[in-house]
């Protein structure tokens, strides 16, 4: 797992790729291998290959490590400076993986890259910045049986009422269900409590609301706080383009062609502190 941060990202990045998939063996030096006639992108997929992808390929001991890269955080970079280069880099390796014909061997290894939309509005991306990167796949909600065996990994007793009355709250969603599970097992508050206090300024998810909430009313939100509007009251947004932010950070979801607030928690909180 690769965290990405630092100015000299392609760089970083090198070494840091070659220490996780490669454990035990000091990387090459890098200042020998990169060559500053190259753009960065170049220079850092020649040294992955060099150094990386032809030792997972030739050394058994390396085969039996498997070949997934996973790249975590990617989000923290979007919207700055170091994302078109980056991007750039991966988005190149996906294409370059995509016209190998079937019979021809693969060394590159495959690659996983986590990352959240939050950005998106900060960014005013209209669209995701990862297109060709490769095949998205969304993370879903939680289903009942999810939370129910989540519930018990937090050592808690949970019948069907108790995931539906959370799910009813909160929907499947991943980080608030994981809050709301991590409060009750690590506090003396109760599911009932929970769901009274859920939506106060105080309340376990607080942070979070209040973030929304900010955001909502920045000066530049304007147009995407009236379509919140619209929605919180049952009406249409026509604003494709708000609708699309509102989706990325999680405040609302599709019901077939129809969309509606994410989930009761939201409505009970924004309901309390926008002005409707």
């Amino acid at each position: 797992m690769i965290p990405l941060k630092g100015e000299a990202l392609n760089h970083n990045f090198s070494v840091t790729a070659f220490t996780k998939l490669i454990p035990g063996l000091k990387p090459p030096d890098l200042e020998i291998a990169w060559n500053k006639h190259k753009a960065s992108g170049k220079n850092c997929t020649d040294y992955l290959e060099e150094y990386i992808f032809k030792k997972i390929a030739e050394v058994p001991k390396f085969l039996a490590m498997g070949k997934t890269l996973l790249i975590d955080g990617i989000d923290s970079i979007l919207g700055k400076r170091t994302q078109t280069d980056f991007l750039l880099v991966l988005r190149t390796w996906n294409e370059e993986k995509m016209k190998l014909v079937s019979s021809k061997k693969v060394i590159w290894p495959c690659v996983v890259i986590a990352y959240s939309t939050e950005p998106y509005l900060d960014a005013k991306f209209k669209g995701s910045p990862l297109q060709n990167v490769g095949t998205p796949i969304e993370l879903l909600e939680f289903t009942p049986e999810c939370i129910s065996n989540l519930a018990k990994i937090y050592g808690l007793s949970w019948d069907e009422n108790n995931v539906n009355r959370l799910m009813k709250l909160i929907g499947g969603h991943p980080s608030l269900v994981q809050r709301a599970l991590y409060k009750i097992s690590q506090t003396n508050i109760n599911l009932g409590e929970l769901e009274v206090e859920a939506s106060k300024i105080s309340g376990a998810f607080s942070n979070y609301l209040l973030h929304n909430l900010e955001r909502l009313q920045a000066p530049e939100n304007k147009q995407l706080l009236a379509c919140f509007h619209k929605i919180m009251r049952g009406e249409k947004c026509k604003d494709a383009f708000a609708k699309f932010q509102l989706e990325q950070i999680g405040l609302i979801k599709y019901s077939g062609n129809t969309e509606e607030v994410s989930c009761e928690l939201y409505r009970r909180f924004f309901e309390e502190n926008l002005d409707l």
